[in-house]
């Protein structure tokens, strides 16, 4: 656990997009601490995880600034519940929050490379990423059949490994699931 100094600009990550569940805060892009829960049933491990990492964080829900939620691609029923509990925490928070592509933090976990392929079958198909991880993820625009296949999990902690422009600036209102 980093020391941190509070209300410092604070950020709050959260992905439970598939099976496991991952959580950090952030102070700037400085990793104060995180939880990874394998195989979770996000319907009762989501707010007792939270509470857990505020309390060992020693932070409180009001000292969070910003909001780094993923959005899928993902399991239906972990989205739903997922962003379903971030909307009740956060019914009145006024800071920003970004929306964040589970493909994008598969391809943050995984090793650097020139290319490398994230796939996930969702209900529409299968969806197929390119990246470029070498000091920062981007996405590439164009298929390379010489792409490292990449089949990590995805854990919040590796958030800022994403290059920023990849991060959507949404509403907790207005938040879309991929499924």
């Amino acid at each position: 656990m980093q020391a941190h100094s509070q209300s410092n600009n604070i950020a709050f990550a959260i992905d439970g997009s598939g099976e496991s569940l991952s959580m950090a805060f952030f102070e700037g892009e400085l990793l104060i601490d995180s939880i990874f829960v394998e195989k979770a049933i996000h319907s009762v491990r989501i707010i007792s995880t939270f509470d857990a990492l505020l309390e060992k964080t020693q932070l409180h829900i009001f000292d969070i600034e910003t909001l780094y939620v993923t959005i899928g691609p993902g399991r239906y029923s972990s989205l739903r519940v997922t962003l379903s509990a971030i909307k009740g925490l956060f019914f009145d928070f006024s800071g920003l929050v970004y929306c964040v592509n589970t493909m994008d933090l598969i391809a943050a976990n995984c090793l650097h490379s020139d290319c490398l392929s994230v796939s996930k079958k969702t209900s529409k198909g299968e969806i197929m990423y390119y990246y470029n991880t070498n000091k920062i993820v981007k996405r590439l625009n164009n298929y390379n059949k010489n792409c490292q296949n990449c089949n990590g999990a995805s854990d919040i902690k590796n958030l800022f490994r994403i290059d920023k422009k990849l991060f959507i600036k949404c509403s907790l209102s207005s938040i879309v699931p991929i499924y």
